[in-house]
């Protein structure tokens, strides 16, 4: 792989691929042998939608070498070239939250390989600093494909997601900095870095409203009324990991930090083998926070009922199989308790589902979609 900036060879852009460009970001990270060439190619457009504030599409190149014996493959079949986006838009919320220079650097650094994650390989990787623009070119799963959206994740595919989030969160626990990935990625307390201080603004800002927003739309005296009231006093009283801004571990604080993949929904794992990908939105936070945003975008309600509290026993399980609390009893500083493990996921839940029905005036979705008993689950599984 090759971090390269500015090169005008490397096809930043969608226009700009093509059998010259893939081969010499190829020949560059040493994918391909420099006698070997790209005679012909076939580029398929993926689509919008299917990357985070990308432009996706599929290569299929063919090789000729005359010095390699027939038979042998010369090169990848089958490749994803994942590109910077033309609208200026987005182009200016992915150089404003560092979205390409992020994944650009997770693969470059060999995050997946350091913390034994599966993720597609990466053939290339370049990020163009002056313009904020990437090159990614990666392993095609194809014909596998990632779960719907829609449908969500079978109760084996969130243990699966569960687990490899662990790997993920015990290798970086309150080592982001020291180990020096605080040099690429967002860091928890970074101001420069909006994210997080929009999402909990935008809970403060609307949470004062929630309360006459249901009433106006159930009327006062509805048992609809009288749950969401119920999830709306619980986070007032629970939120505080949302409503304040504590300081890291490493930085002298309380709050157990790591590098969290940031999108941790279901579209963004493959299952035959399993694989995780899109890491755009990696960055320094709490490593509770991932587990809690698959499980409120891409765990049903259904198992949501009955299987929530078990998934995040996988989770904690497989942070202490990984020896997070190795030389520590329990009770003592830096000991992490399944308590803390079920709370933290908690409150995370409920900041995300209360925020996405507040700030998107959605009073049904919380309520009509039963996320108040997943909420209620959650204070049974504590």
């Amino acid at each position: 792989m090759c971090l390269c900036y500015d090169q005008p060879s490397v096809p930043y852009m969608r226009d700009q691929v093509s059998k010259t460009t893939i081969e010499y970001c190829l020949k560059e990270s040493g994918t391909i042998a420099p006698t070997t060439n790209i005679i012909s190619m076939e580029i398929t457009n993926i689509g919008a939608g299917e990357g985070l504030l990308s432009e996706i599409c599929r290569v299929k190149p063919q090789y000729y070498s005359s010095v390699v014996a027939s038979g042998k493959s010369l090169g990848p079949e089958c490749m994803i070239v994942k590109c910077t986006p033309t609208q200026f838009n987005t182009r200016f919320v992915g150089r404003l939250f560092r979205l390409f220079q992020t994944e650009v650097a997770f693969y470059r650094h060999n995050v997946p390989l350091e913390c034994g994650m599966s993720s597609a390989e990466c053939y290339f990787a370049s990020y163009d600093k002056r313009h904020a623009r990437c090159c990614l070119i990666m392993e095609d799963l194809a014909p596998d494909k990632p779960p719907s959206q829609i449908d969500g994740a079978s109760l084996p595919q969130a243990v699966a997601v569960a687990r490899q989030l662990a790997h993920l969160h015990y290798t970086y626990r309150n080592k982001v900095r020291s180990s020096g990935a605080g040099k690429w990625v967002s860091l928890w307390d970074d101001p420069s870095f909006p994210l997080f201080g929009i999402a909990s603004s935008e809970l403060k800002k609307n949470m004062p409203n929630f309360r006459s927003a249901i009433k106006a739309h159930y009327g006062i005296d509805t048992e609809k009324y009288k749950r969401s009231t119920e999830v709306l006093d619980f986070l007032r009283e629970h939120l505080y990991h949302f409503m304040a801004d504590p300081v890291p571990v490493e930085s002298g604080g309380t709050v157990n930090t790591t590098l969290m993949h940031g999108d941790a929904r279901i579209e963004n794992f493959f299952f035959q083998p399993f694989v995780t990908i899109d890491f755009q939105l990696a960055r320094e936070s709490v490593g509770e926070f991932d587990l809690a945003y698959f499980i409120a975008t891409s765990l049903p309600s259904e198992l949501a009922r009955e299987y929530e509290c078990a998934v995040v026993n996988v989770y904690y399980q497989t942070m202490v199989d990984l020896g997070v609390n190795d030389g520590l009893e329990p009770g003592a500083k830096g000991y992490y308790s399944l308590v803390d493990c079920f709370c933290n996921t908690q409150q995370y839940v409920n900041a995300y589902l209360m925020n996405m029905a507040i700030s998107t005036k959605g009073v049904s979705t919380l309520v009509d979609l039963e996320k108040p008993d997943r909420i209620n689950g959650h204070t049974k599984c504590r």
